[in-house]
């Protein structure tokens, strides 16, 4: 599986700059992040995000998974390549898809750094 990808209690896990490899790990690792945003009325802390792809019947799973991956990875690098991203596999009939958080605390020299939309 790519750099950043592992399965933890049989699911399958997205993460980039997070060091914790359980749930409360993760959460404290984005609530300390979040101490370091400038506090502000009706600040964000946290961007949900979901990746998906159509299911296929001609690629494995495991193929479908990679190619997602590789979209996710992709996506990261260019829109919260320093920033905490956690995340999931989501399975159903019709999609695979990932759920991910990305914390808004990350800065360049006191400014929020600017997203980038695909």
């Amino acid at each position: 599986m790519k750099k950043g990808a592992e399965k933890h209690d049989n699911v399958h896990v997205f993460s980039r700059n997070v060091y914790s490899q359980d749930r409360d790990g993760v959460l404290n690792e984005f609530t300390e992040n979040a101490q370091l945003f400038n506090k502000r009325k009706n600040s964000v802390y946290l961007y949900h995000e979901i990746i998906s792809i159509t299911r296929s019947k001609q690629l494995s799973v495991e193929k479908q998974q990679e190619a997602l991956f590789h979209i996710v990875h992709e996506y990261i690098d260019h829109r919260a390549k320093n920033n905490l991203v956690y995340g999931y596999i989501r399975h159903s009939a019709a999609i695979l898809g990932i759920n991910f958080l990305i914390d808004a605390a990350h800065t360049i020299n006191n400014n929020t750094v600017p997203f980038f939309h695909i």
